[in-house]
């Protein structure tokens, strides 16, 4: 309903989600970190654009953007972004959000656990 009288502008922001993908796609193939925190960063713009966030979103935003350990910050998930992703390792404390420790490889994510990993 948001776009409904814009669908050029609505066109545009779903083409740029379309560029962060592939871009951010040929940074992680490529081992390219650079080009992988831009697309992340880049994409949570048009999210932004699109009206994704919630009062408690931006609040983890806000908090990840003042971690100088975290890079490459956007949603993820449907809806209104069912959490926040960030590449690297939080120095500080995010109150009482939780944070989860993910490794990535070329065979997928596994969450960092004590017991050792466990696939998402």
């Amino acid at each position: 309903k948001q776009f409904a009288n814009d669908k050029i502008y609505l066109k545009s922001l779903l083409e740029d989600i379309d560029n962060c993908a592939r871009k951010g796609i040929n940074g992680l193939i490529n081992g390219i970190e650079s080009e992988l925190i831009e697309a992340l960063n880049d994409q949570q713009k048009v999210m932004e654009k699109l009206g994704l966030n919630t009062p408690e979103i931006d609040e983890v935003i806000c908090l990840m953007k003042s971690d100088p350990n975290i890079q490459g910050i956007k949603i993820s998930g449907s809806g209104l972004g069912d959490s926040v992703i960030g590449l690297g390792r939080p120095s500080i404390s995010y109150g009482s959000y939780q944070t989860h420790q993910l490794n990535i490889t070329s065979s997928g994510c596994a969450l960092a656990a004590e017991n050792g990993p466990e696939m998402v």
